[in-house]
């Protein structure tokens, strides 16, 4: 006879409380339709797929500026769609942004990722992004 424990709906780590999954709970409600996110332990991972324009597949430098601006909004939007107290006590932010020329992985603590919802200039934006975030591109070619 097959128990709750068997079927896996008592699994324990879907009962363990963390902030990670206090975050999800409301990004999952905003979340765009080509994003996934997902808990690992108290780290909040995001992967964002992007489908270019035709003129945009080619050219490196034009898919660089691309992902770097949608990287950004990205933490803005998460930001703004995040319970700012879960995700400042969300160990780690990562976001990893795939585009077909070139993908980023961009990681960061929660109590930085937090201040992208407050940010209004794209001056301060962007010092702040380079500031806190830690980015790795891997080409594709």
């Amino acid at each position: 006879m097959n128990t709750y424990m068997d079927l896996g709906l008592w699994n324990k780590d879907r009962l363990n409380p963390t902030s990670c999954r206090a975050v999800l709970v409301k990004l999952n409600k905003h979340v765009p339709g080509g994003w996934t996110t997902s808990c690992d332990g108290n780290n909040l991972n995001l992967a964002i797929g992007y489908t270019p324009k035709e003129k945009e597949k080619k050219d490196l430098e034009t898919a660089r500026k691309i992902v770097y601006r949608e990287l950004a909004n990205s933490f803005v939007y998460m930001a703004q769609n995040s319970p700012s107290d879960n995700l400042e006590r969300t160990d780690w932010v990562s976001i990893r942004f795939v585009h077909p020329t070139l993908e980023v992985g961009a990681l960061t603590e929660g109590k930085f990722a937090a201040k992208f919802a407050t940010i209004k200039n794209k001056e301060m934006l962007m010092k702040h992004l380079q500031a806190t975030v830690k980015v790795k591109e891997l080409i594709k070619e």
